[in-house]
Order: C-alpha cells, then structure tokens, then sequence
C-alpha cells in the first residue's frame, strides 16, 4: 500500500474510540500525546485516563466525531462501522479491519515538538516497532531543549543574515553542534560559528 505521511493538528478535533480493551488504550495513549478530546465508547474497560461511557456503540455516537478509533477486537462489526464514516467524510483506524479505514495510525516517536511516525502500510507492524525503537537510540537527550533553541537560532539568523546560502550553512554548522553535545554548547560558541561564517 502506497501511504502518504501527513501531520494534521487535532488538538481541537473530536476523537471517539469504540472499544475498551488493550489496542483502545495503546491508541488512546498515542492520541493524549496531542490532545485529550476523547470520549470512549465501550461494553466494558477499565480505561481511567478519559471518559468512558460504558455501553453498546450507536450510530449517533459518530454525530460530532472527526476521528473515530475502532478498537473493538471485531473485524465485522468495525467494518461497518467503518463503512459509515467514510459515508460521512469522517477520518477512522480499525484496528481489527484496517483496510475498511481510511487511515492508519503509525508507530510514533514524540519528544516535544519532534514527532516521527512510522509506517509500513499494515505489512509489518513489527518491523515499525523494531525501527520505532533503533531511531530512538539516536535521538539526543534534549532534543527538546535543542528544538527550542534552533528555533530561537533560527529568528536571529534570519534578522541579521540575508544570504541564504550563508544562513542555512551557519545554522546547519550549530544544528550539528548541538546534536553531537546534547545541547551543552555556549551562547559565546554559537557567535563564533555566526562570526567567522560571515
């Protein structure tokens, strides 16, 4: 299956998820990472970190909904499930049927404002998980502290370098720097690079 990546903000979508057992709170774990507009749909769960409405799914449950998450361990009953959101232009992951949705959910890395799914289009979860777990052995330590400073770095530069080229140069050169110590690098170091690039 030949996937597109996309990055969509959701924070202020509504998320529903039908079902409660283990696959519902793994999704629903990825999805707090970005925002906590979730209501849950299911006959039974013991899921404390959102609202729960213990019950059978009803069509009306999608009215309002922008992403449903179908977890609900049924391949049938999520297929026609599924099949209605379609009908309704409404984003939804089955779990049990992903081929009757209309997106998958990848394997996720979120450190801050870095986020890097992962996706092998349903071939091999596995394999996501595995690669999943080798990227995070290379990503720094403060990688959000790193993020928010290139981020700074990167307004200054803009402000006082007008040549492209040079620009991206300089801030590649600090980029690299910052990786490579884990962010241990001075405000003074920073405008040596700047200065002698100029």
């Amino acid at each position: 299956m030949n996937l597109f990546p996309v990055f969509q903000d959701i924070d202020d979508k509504n998320i529903l998820v039908v079902g409660g057992g283990e696959v519902a709170k793994a999704k629903i774990d990825r999805l707090l990472q970005f925002t906590d507009r979730i209501r849950v749909v299911a006959e039974k769960s013991d899921i404390t970190c959102v609202s729960v409405e213990l019950r059978a799914f009803e069509d009306g449950d999608l009215n309002g909904a922008d992403i449903v998450v179908l977890a609900m361990g049924d391949k049938e009953k999520e297929a026609q499930i599924a099949k209605k959101c379609r009908e309704r232009g409404i984003l939804v992951n089955s779990a049990s049927a992903p081929g009757s949705g209309n997106f998958y959910m990848p394997g996720l890395i979120k450190r801050g404002n870095l986020s890097i799914g992962i996706s092998t289009g349903g071939s091999s979860p596995a394999y996501s998980k595995h690669l999943r777990k080798e990227i995070e052995k290379i990503i720094p330590e403060s990688i959000e502290e790193i993020l928010l400073r290139l981020e700074c770095i990167r307004v200054k530069l803009k402000e006082e370098i007008e040549d492209d080229r040079v620009r991206n140069k300089i801030f590649r050169e600090i980029m690299i720097l910052l990786i490579e110590r884990n962010n241990d690098v001075s405000e003074d170091e920073i405008r040596k690079i700047v200065v002698e690039a100029k």
